[in-house]
């Protein structure tokens, strides 16, 4: 009994061994399972460490980079809009600018058609005025001045009515005695030949009347004059006397009188993996896609840097071209201004001359190189030539070139005049009447030679020879020539 309660004692410890020993090996799996689900936590929790940080530093680096390249596309889209807007308000300046001077070169051509038509105007009246100065010195000895009036003394011999025809075909009358004075004109004028006058009785015998319709007042008649003969109708001058003659007679001498963007971008979800052995949700996706998500910001915004960059190069380019072109039109409108200015100003010099022109000439002006010129006709000294040259809104002339110096010999033709030229200030020291020194001298052999110490004023000779001035007495009488430009 004691035996088999010791021997079921045993199995009792024997079974209580093994299952002590089946708990201990139980207990050595788990801890090994455990164990090896620890290491392999940590592995995989290393692993995870590990790729999530770099992961984080990819990360980092691309917001990093895509903030950069957010910031570059900022700038780079403002320059953008500030060179478009340049870029407009520079093209919309260039278009304007092409507006003026297109209306610029009308006005220029516009301006230049007008110079061209006064100047032709000009031409034609200089090249009348030629012309009627010839015919005027063709006709001068025939054509004598007297106190307002000019007079005609015909060298063919015609009878009272062809002369009259004559008189009328020139413009004229066959003269009308009004006083005493313009009887001896005429009469010193004939030099005693006779000529048919303005008078006759045709219409009534013994009713005496001008040819303008004015009975006869103031006489001269010759003794027995008007004597009543027959036929006796008209009269003739000579010596001072009037002798009454047929209509019909053959007479020589008539005389006549004239008087922001904004960037969308969206997140993809974040993927979740769960561990076999935990259960738990481990969240990895994430990073990977924000990861990704930066990456594909970051090459679009180089792209659109690229696309900006591109743009702005362009624009760059054609805002250099249009500020070059503006530029180079800005200068060709400059000198178009010029241009248009020195036309307007001759056009209104040439105006002025074909305003003025006809009642210059007609005062005895003569028109060279935009300047006019008068010859006096009378005699006086130097200082009243000036005051006259003055009281035309003129004064003495300065000769400046050959040209004017030929111009002005030319005219003259034998005379002598004054010209604006003095010294009076300093003996020697020779100025012209605007202040300016002498220059271009055109003095006659061994002038100026101050003859007797008051010799201080200059003429010129109307002689063919280049040089032809000589000083003499200011206090002399002598022609006088005026000059002026503005007129």
């Amino acid at each position: 009994m004691e035996m088999s309660e010791e021997i079921y004692a045993n199995v009792e410890v024997a079974a209580d061994n093994r299952a002590d020993s089946s708990d201990s090996e139980q207990l050595y799996e788990d801890v090994n399972v455990n164990e090896n689900n620890l290491q392999t936590k940590r592995a995989r929790s290393f692993k995870q460490s590990e790729s999530s940080g770099g992961e984080n530093k990819r990360s980092r680096c691309y917001k990093l980079t895509a903030v950069c390249l957010l910031v570059l596309c900022v700038l780079l889209l403002t320059a953008n809009i500030v060179l478009w807007i340049k870029f407009n308000t520079l093209d919309a300046g260039n278009r304007q600018l092409h507006t003026r001077y297109n209306t610029l070169n009308k006005e220029r051509d516009q301006l230049q058609t007008r110079n061209n038509t006064l100047t032709k105007e000009r031409d034609q009246l200089q090249t009348s005025y030629n012309t009627l100065t010839k015919e005027r010195d063709q006709l001068q000895t025939r054509w004598i001045y007297f106190s307002s009036s000019i007079y005609y003394i015909s060298n063919v011999a015609k009878s009272w009515p062809e002369s009259r025809q004559d008189c009328t075909e020139r413009g004229a009358g066959l003269v009308v005695i009004n006083n005493k004075e313009e009887q001896e004109f005429i009469s010193k004028s004939l030099c005693s030949r006779k000529a048919w006058i303005g008078l006759n009785d045709r219409d009534t015998e013994g009713v005496w009347k001008w040819v303008d319709d004015t009975p006869l007042t103031t006489r001269y008649w010759g003794r027995g004059e008007p004597n009543g003969k027959l036929y006796e109708d008209c009269v003739i001058t000579v010596l001072q006397i009037w002798i009454t003659e047929e209509r019909r007679m053959e007479m020589s001498h008539g005389i006549l009188t004239q008087s922001d963007e904004d960037i969308y971008m969206n997140e993809d979800k974040e993927k979740t993996l769960w561990n076999r052995n935990d259960k738990e949700p481990v969240k990895l996706g994430g990073k990977i896609t924000k990861s990704r998500c930066y990456r594909v910001t970051a090459v679009c915004v180089v792209l659109l840097c690229v696309v900006l960059l591109t743009t702005v190069m362009v624009l760059w380019a054609k805002y250099n071209t249009l500020n070059t072109e503006i530029n180079q039109l800005q200068t060709r409108y400059n000198n178009l201004t010029k241009e248009r200015d020195q036309l307007q100003k001759e056009n209104d010099v040439l105006q002025k001359i074909s305003t003025n022109m006809v009642s210059l000439l007609n005062e005895g002006w003569r028109y060279f190189n935009s300047h006019v010129y008068y010859i006096s006709t009378q005699k006086k000294n130097w200082d009243n030539s000036r005051r006259d040259c003055k009281r035309r809104g003129a004064d003495l002339v300065i000769i400046n070139s050959k040209e004017e110096q030929v111009f002005i010999a030319t005219h003259l033709k034998s005379n002598r005049a004054w010209i604006g030229l003095s010294d009076t200030d300093t003996e020697g020291v020779w100025k012209w009447v605007d202040g300016s020194p002498l220059t271009t001298a055109y003095w006659d052999e061994g002038e100026p030679n101050n003859d007797k110490d008051h010799e201080d004023c200059g003429e010129i000779m109307g002689h063919p020879e280049e040089k032809n001035w000589n000083d003499r007495r200011c206090s002399d009488n002598e022609l006088w020539v005026c000059e002026k430009s503005d007129f």
